[in-house]
């Protein structure tokens, strides 16, 4: 078993996203600042819009309350005018939203009480939103889109071949659209596709912001020489980027090994089995949900499928995760081996049966005695990351 690599193809972002990364910015904040962190462009862009004099709307002082509400309503005024210039630049038609923007202006220049600049400020964010969507769908779509080319284009490039079954299997599968609607590329389809509102357009970019993370710690690790059972530097910097504190449950899928950090600090490593390629390990950041000392798990597929098991008990096993969804660390006993490519296909003579000769169905697998350890060092809410 050997991992075959190519040269890995540089992938480039077209003119317009360096647009719609203005747009979002100036529309919603700094919270998609991630998404267009390697983006210079559009600092100009935003530095040299030109407001009119009728876009700044002075008000003669009133009461403290009332100055605080009349300028959170210019400066959305300011914003509307802003978007109304950078949609002429990518192209997108502001007309019809041209005149409610002359409304909302007008409105706000006689707008002399704070219950009254509250309206204006009401009737912006309505009028505002249509064209927040109207931004955030197109980068939605092409981040979405880019995604799916890169982890494509990596796994084509970085492949593992399997002398079980003679097979090449892409690495960061887990990232993919699979059949059966698995992988996290799928994840990602389904929200998009389902996205309606402004919202759930947010958090499409959200998701795609953390699954490039993930991602890319993945190929960080996969370059180093770092052994599977030290501290990781990927490891640091996934961590910090999650916020995360305390207890963390780390788990590499291309090492097949879980590291268990306290406060920073690694503890102790183990190898894992992790999903096999249709039924892959779900990744980013999660929780503990629950501990179970001793449970019976059923299977999701029907008696005949590929993926069936019968009803079996799992001593020592941690949700995490939806809960519904079934994602647990748990004892394997029917395993004897671990570690790097034991989630692809592969002979285990010491219990060779179906459920030994492959990856999990995506929960994290280890011996009974190191999950029962690991079981008593973790506790519910403590943060799992898998990437």
């Amino acid at each position: 078993m050997s991992l075959t690599k190519r040269t890995t193809r540089q992938a480039h972002k077209p003119a317009i996203y360096a647009h719609l990364c203005v747009l979002l910015l100036l529309l919603l904040g700094s919270t998609f600042l991630t998404a267009c962190n390697t983006v210079r462009e559009p600092e100009a862009a935003l530095t040299n819009l030109q407001f009119s004099q009728a876009d700044t709307i002075t008000l003669p002082p009133h009461d403290h309350t009332l100055q605080d509400v009349s300028a959170e309503a210019e400066q959305k005024l300011l914003q509307f005018s802003g978007v109304l210039q950078l949609m002429k630049k990518d192209n997108f038609d502001p007309t019809p939203y041209q005149p409610l923007y002359n409304a909302d202006a007008r409105a706000l220049q006689a707008a002399t009480t704070t219950d009254a600049m509250q309206k204006v400020i009401q009737q912006l964010n309505t009028h505002m939103e249509p064209m927040q969507i109207t931004m955030a769908m197109p980068l939605a779509q092409y981040m979405v889109a880019q995604f799916h080319a890169e982890v494509s284009s990596w796994g084509s490039d970085h492949q593992y071949h399997d002398r079980y079954d003679n097979k090449n299997y892409p690495l960061g599968f887990e990232y993919a659209s699979l059949p059966d609607n698995y992988g996290e590329g799928s994840k990602l389809d389904d929200n998009l596709h389902a996205a309606i509102t402004l919202s759930d357009y947010q958090n499409v970019i959200i998701q795609v912001n953390d699954d490039i993370a993930t991602f890319k710690s993945m190929q960080d690790t996969i370059q180093d020489n770092i052994p599977w059972n030290q501290p990781h530097s990927t490891d640091q910097r996934i961590i910090q980027y999650f916020h995360a504190q305390g207890t963390v449950v780390v788990t590499s899928l291309a090492e097949q090994a879980l590291r268990l950090y306290q406060n920073g600090k690694l503890v102790r490593a183990f190898h894992v089995v992790t999903g096999q390629y249709y039924r892959p390990t779900i990744v980013g950041r999660y929780q503990i949900n629950s501990h179970s000392a001793l449970s019976t798990f059923l299977s999701f597929e029907a008696p005949g499928s590929p993926f069936y098991f019968p009803p079996t008990e799992i001593p020592y096993a941690m949700n995490f995760g939806i809960p519904s969804e079934g994602y647990f660390i748990h004892t394997s006993e029917w395993r004897s081996l671990y570690g790097p490519g034991m989630q692809f296909p592969h002979y285990d003579k010491h219990n060779d049966n179906s459920e030994s000769r492959n990856g999990s169905h995506g929960c994290i697998n280890l011996p009974l005695d190191q999950e029962q350890w690991l079981y008593q060092q973790v506790t519910d809410g403590s943060t799992v990351i898998v990437y």
